[in-house]
Parts: C-alpha cells; structure tokens; sequence
C-alpha cells in the first residue's frame, strides 16, 4: 500500500510542476497577433499601410485572446487560428488567416 501512495504523490508532484512550468509559459495576446501577422506575411508578402489596418484590427474585438493558465488560442468568429503553449504559438487554421486577410480586403 505504501508503494502504490508514493507513485501517487510522485505523479500529483510532477503533474503539479508541469502544470507551473505550463502556465508560466503561456504565451500572451501579443504572441499570438505577432503569429498571425507573421504567417500573414508569409503567405501574402503585405507590408506597410495593409499591415498596419492587420495590426489594428487584430488589437480590436474581432480576434479574441482565451487563457486557459496551461495553454491559450486565438480564435475568429468562434474557431480556433492559434495555439499557444511552453511560449510556443502554433497556427492552428491556416484557411482562418486567409480568410482573415480576404475580409481586410
């Protein structure tokens, strides 16, 4: 019995740990803007007055930001276009962010 409850705190201590390490770093808002933008201007090449209407309207309400303390996405009109953990931001829809930019248009 005294093994089975030490693999048990053993696996409580380090689900606790991982779970610190996640939430610390956890990407923030403007992680996942600078995601989008970039991959924005990866696939299209805009720059200058474009990218600055991109900038302001990801920082408006059309975008929104969801922490979930171990990982946060980004999602547009309710569908997830980023992922973010371990300060890592993922594109998660990449049809999201050229529809994004066709709306822009």
């Amino acid at each position: 019995m005294m093994k089975a409850t030490g693999k048990i705190v053993a696996l409580l201590v380090v689900l606790g740990l991982a779970g610190i390490v996640l939430s610390l770093t956890n990407p923030s808002r403007q992680a996942h803007v600078q995601t989008i933008q970039g991959k924005i201007h990866e696939e299209s090449g805009v720059i200058g007055n474009f990218m600055f209407r991109v900038v302001q309207t990801l920082e408006g309400e059309q975008l929104q930001y969801h922490n979930y303390l171990v990982c946060s996405t980004v999602t547009l009109d309710g569908d997830i276009i980023t992922l973010g953990f371990l300060k890592n931001v993922f594109v998660a829809d990449k049809t999201q962010v050229s529809r994004f930019v066709q709306e822009l248009n």
